[in-house]
């Protein structure tokens, strides 16, 4: 029996972060890493805003074998306020040798196309792009259930979970679905959703099962989603949707 965690590719702190002064300007920035012609290694990357003693935010590690582009799958989100300087200090570890890079937000935002570029050695170049999100709207409880009404106990040999995403990028990844067809509920802030994004069902080897898209406004009209899903053998297994807006 495997037991898959679920796993946020934004930063959890992000859904205890919503409330701030009402005073300032602030607004959400999503930052997108990546290294273009990484050479044969061991990469990751660290991120710490301001004067924070901190690490607020640490990549995933990626092994390659050949020289090739690479791209992090998790991804940072903060509050941009433009009447503050915000430095950024990125450090990049490439088979454990760091290599520091002190900037600023307004450095990355008012780059070409928001992105900055910085040469770490012969052609490697760390890549960052910035995305406005635009100001929090709060946040979405997702929940997920799945039913076959033929067999009550279906889900305790057949495991699926699912994946979200929002235009090309992976949002969050559930748990494996529980015995009793309910998966455990997530949060995510609207502001990474906007303005719809897909559920995709898989089953426990990876493999497509079927996949819908949710739009916000259905989710804040409480809409109630509900579909027939055509399982392995010709099961059919009926999908509900109670997400809504926490």
């Amino acid at each position: 029996m495997t037991f898959l965690e679920p796993k946020y590719f934004f930063p959890e702190s992000l859904l205890s972060n919503l409330k701030r002064d009402p005073n300032n300007n602030y607004e959400k920035i999503k930052l997108e890493f990546s290294i273009i012609n990484a050479d044969i290694g061991t990469y990751s990357s660290q991120l710490k805003l301001s004067d924070s003693k901190v690490i607020d935010f640490a990549s995933e590690v990626k092994q390659i074998q050949s020289k090739q582009k690479i791209v992090f799958e998790k991804f940072f989100v903060c509050d941009y306020n433009k009447n503050n300087q915000q430095n950024i200090q990125i450090t990049i570890n490439k088979n454990n040798i760091p290599k520091i890079i002190n900037t600023s937000l307004d450095s990355i935002i008012n780059a070409p196309n928001s992105t900055f570029t910085m040469n770490l050695i012969n052609d490697e170049l760390f890549v960052v792009k910035a995305e406005k999100l635009g100001e929090d709207e709060g946040i979405i409880k997702i929940i997920i259930t799945l039913k076959n009404e033929q067999e009550p106990n279906f889900f305790i040999n057949h495991k699926l979970y699912y994946l979200v995403t929002c235009g090309n990028c992976d949002i969050y990844r559930s748990a494996e679905i529980i015995n009793n067809g309910d998966f455990v509920p997530s949060q995510i802030p609207i502001c990474l959703l906007q303005p719809n994004y897909t559920i995709s069902f898989y089953n426990i080897l990876g493999q497509p099962i079927f996949s819908f898209t949710r739009t916000i406004q259905e989710v804040k009209q409480y809409n109630k989603a509900k579909k027939t899903i055509k399982f392995a053998n010709e099961k059919l297994l009926v999908l509900e949707d109670y997400s809504e807006v926490s």
